[in-house]
């Protein structure tokens, strides 16, 4: 069953998917999530917040797209992140997501 989170912006309501980590591949993390639903009015954009601490505080913006999937390259070994996404429509900003979490593998070396 998907997580429906309800984000506003310019007077109108959206709902768009929890995003949800989809590869871990290192060293990248690949966040998807699903557009607003139908009757929603389109949004211009997305923008990626990532943080290292659970609840959406201290999180930092790390990307604006107009898909609905980002590749985070910029991740270190054996460290947990928590991912929140925002709409964006003309100027205005929704509230962020709830935040999926991913973390990378660790480690010094190969792996074999």
């Amino acid at each position: 069953m998907k997580k429906w989170r309800w984000l506003f912006a310019l007077n109108l309501f959206y709902w768009v998917c929890v995003p949800v980590i989809v590869a871990q591949q290192q060293p990248r993390i690949m966040v998807t999530w699903d557009p607003p639903i139908d009757g929603a009015m389109p949004v211009d954009g997305y923008r990626v917040y990532r943080g290292i601490t659970p609840g959406n505080t201290n999180i930092q913006l790390i990307g604006m797209t107009t898909e609905e999937f980002i590749v985070d390259s910029s991740v270190l070994p054996a460290t947990r992140y928590y991912y929140a996404i925002s709409a964006l429509k003309d100027v205005e900003e929704s509230a962020k997501s709830s935040e999926a979490t991913a973390m990378t593998a660790g480690g010094q070396g190969c792996n074999r």
